[in-house]
């Protein structure tokens, strides 16, 4: 079951679920969206632009803001304002078969969404190979299926900001969808009891072989905010443990925990299961590459437990 804070359609829900299931990329919040001089210098000429055009470009909106965007040599050069725009760096890997944009935020705000592609072309919605599946009052999900591989810029603006708190909370989710890349992670358990340890528990696979030697790191977030970071540990390599990642803790107080487990994939991983084929290999085989090219990539995954 995947949750929002806000009320959404089924379609926006199936979606989102879908984006969970085949990987999570990234999963953030921008908490520093303010009211500022600009936004209600503009929100005029914003609304109006909004009303004549459902879905405006990027350029059409630096053209109102008065700093049209430029573009020399694939270079794009653009005076955003930071309190009307946020910028995120979204990498995906090669061999991803669909990406997914999402954001949520609160329905007295409005925020759209814009993506420029590896090349720093800015990419448009055709309908085609690039879609805008929701357009919503507190939710937008962009889908562009074979995204180029490398780093992608996920650009925010907002339209309009929250008029009940002073900042604007947008939360990011963006997902892959990779047949042969897939990761898995979570606590050993949902309740832990008093003075028992924690454990992380967590495996990427390529194919139906575990990768070894990825960076996998978790952050647990208690109710209060506060924030511990464990590293998990690869198992031995060559040994059953390789490519299953692991940590304990035992210092948490009583309360209730959101954890997000973070996997990080170089250009090249290992094989896990090395020792099977060492021991099937030829006698004469004087070694072994058990490096493959997975690509850079990286992966999320949010989990939930509770400690008496």
């Amino acid at each position: 079951m995947v949750g929002f804070s806000n009320p959404i359609d089924i379609e926006t829900a199936l979606n989102e679920a879908n984006l969970f299931l085949t990987g999570s990329i990234l999963d953030s919040d921008f908490t520093d969206f303010v009211p500022s001089a600009p936004q209600k210098k503009y929100s005029g000429k914003i609304s109006k632009l909004y009303k004549v055009k459902r879905n405006p470009s990027l350029k059409d909106i630096c053209k109102v803001l008065e700093s049209p965007l430029k573009i020399k040599d694939k270079l794009l050069q653009i005076p955003f304002n930071e309190q009307l725009f946020r910028i995120k760096n979204i990498l995906i890997e090669k061999g991803c078969l669909q990406a997914n944009f999402t954001i949520n935020y609160r329905t007295d705000a409005d925020v759209d969404i814009f993506l420029i592609n590896p090349s720093n072309e800015l990419v448009e919605i055709d309908n085609a190979t690039v879609r805008k599946i929701s357009d919503a009052d507190s939710h937008k999900i962009i889908l562009v299926n074979k995204p180029k591989s490398g780093v992608w810029k996920l650009i925010l603006f907002a339209k309009k900001l929250s008029r009940v708190t002073a900042t604007t909370t947008v939360n990011i989710t963006i997902g892959g969808k990779n047949k042969e890349l897939s990761v898995w992670g979570s606590a050993s358990k949902s309740y832990y009891k008093k003075g028992e340890p924690i454990k992380i528990i967590a495996n990427a696979n390529l194919g139906s072989s575990n990768l070894s030697g990825l960076k996998v790191y978790a952050n647990i977030i208690s109710n209060e905010g506060n924030k511990i970071t464990l590293k998990l540990k690869d198992g031995a390599l060559l040994t059953a443990e390789s490519g299953k990642y692991s940590a304990e803790y035992n210092g948490l107080k009583k309360g209730k925990y959101k954890g997000v487990i973070y996997f990080e994939g170089q250009s090249k991983s290992i094989l896990s299961d090395s020792l099977h084929l060492v021991t099937h290999s030829p006698a004469n085989t004087d070694s072994f590459n058990f490096a493959v090219a997975t690509g850079k990539f990286k992966r999320v995954i949010p989990f939930y437990f509770q400690k008496s």
